[in-house]
């Protein structure tokens, strides 16, 4: 049975986090939990032991062709202008694909997967608390460090009656990295239960054996239904440039996952 949570990648996403919790006095912890899900089409340049593929995924054609499993959890805790954000997101591809029989009477079948997981500690600060249009306005900026691991893997099996039948071969590899992360967002209440939140963030720079560079953006719009609880929905954009060894060794991802957004919120 074919496993969809819709998911993917770090960092800004849900962040649901605004302002009808802002009657909290300064003094006090405010908590944040928002889980979030992403219907998302992917395209990227896939290199793995020194070849390269593109990859070019309509939401579509991802429920047709792959088993997908993953989420996101974001934790946040505000005293005062101060905040201390976890964000982790898990994101899993596996899917089979099978070519026409040849000439000597042989097929191949292909299984690709992708596992991508990042897990960002960031430091917050609310740089403006403030009105627009006589409703409350907010812009929040972070910095911090980003966890990332990445793998691609393929396996080759060739079937039927030709001399290369019954062989199979794996490629692939995984790698994992720290790099630093800055961000920011901005909200705005436009009336005392809908509120539209647009951030973005971006990490790598190229040091160490960080990525070239990673960003996204979201935007979103959010529905306070009660107290404690929100909801919203909205899109969000990923892109990402890493890339280690050469020649045969070499392996690396170039492009950009995007999509819908849902989740929801808790807050104390």
């Amino acid at each position: 049975m074919r496993k969809l949570l819709f998911a993917v990648i770090p960092a800004v996403a849900l962040l649901l986090t605004v302002l009808p919790a802002q009657a909290a006095s300064d003094d006090e912890w405010r908590i944040i939990v928002a889980p979030y899900f992403f219907a998302m089409s992917a395209d990227y340049d896939s290199t793995i032991n020194g070849k390269t593929a593109n990859v070019d995924l309509k939401f579509k054609d991802i429920l047709d062709d792959f088993d997908v499993l993953g989420g996101s959890l974001r934790i946040e805790a505000w005293k005062g202008d101060f905040g201390i954000i976890l964000d982790g997101i898990y994101t899993s591809l596996d899917g089979d694909f099978s070519s026409r029989e040849g000439r000597f009477g042989q097929s191949a079948k292909v299984n690709a997967k992708l596992a991508d997981t990042m897990i960002d500690l960031l430091g917050a600060y609310r740089i403006l608390k403030g009105t627009l249009f006589d409703r409350p306005l907010i812009i929040d900026t972070w910095a911090g460090l980003r966890y990332h691991y990445l793998k691609q893997k393929v396996r080759l099996e060739v079937s039927g009656s030709g001399p290369l039948s019954g062989r199979a071969k794996r490629l692939g590899d995984s790698h994992d990295w720290v790099e630093p992360v800055i961000g920011g967002r901005v909200g705005w209440n436009f009336t005392e239960k809908w509120s539209l939140l647009t951030g973005a963030d971006m990490g790598g720079f190229g040091i160490g054996s960080a990525s070239d560079l990673t960003w996204s953006v979201t935007s979103l719009l959010n529905y306070q239904f009660s107290e404690h609880w929100s909801v919203a929905g909205g899109y969000r954009y990923f892109d990402m440039d890493y890339s280690r060894g050469s020649g045969k060794d070499e392996f690396g991802f170039d492009g950009s996952l995007d999509g819908i957004i849902i989740g929801v919120t808790w807050r104390n």
